[in-house]
């Protein structure tokens, strides 16, 4: 268990060395030697967030909402009924 703990140490603090070193500009490893290959985009970034307008993302939420509203007050039919048919209302 103690080499495994020793690894994770290790890479943890070069990592937090490495990231420390490019926040200040230095943009080398802190292992020397270890060159690391740029990783291409597995698929391009989404874009359907960025088309949306505001009043489309609105409209949306407010769907989202009244959704919800009705699920809840058709829920509340059913657990509720009993309590509803002994007030005597008619639908």
């Amino acid at each position: 268990m103690k080499p495994v703990s020793d690894a994770v140490t290790r890479y943890v603090a070069e990592r937090v060395v490495e990231r420390q070193r490019m926040m200040e500009g230095g943009v080398e490893s802190a292992v020397p030697g270890l060159h690391r290959a740029d990783v291409q985009e597995a698929e391009p970034p989404l874009q359907s967030a960025a088309r949306r307008n505001g009043w489309t993302t609105f409209f949306a939420g407010l769907g989202l909402i009244a959704a919800g509203a009705l699920v809840g007050l058709a829920v509340s039919l059913v657990l509720f009924w009993e309590r509803i048919a002994q007030m005597k209302i008619s639908f």
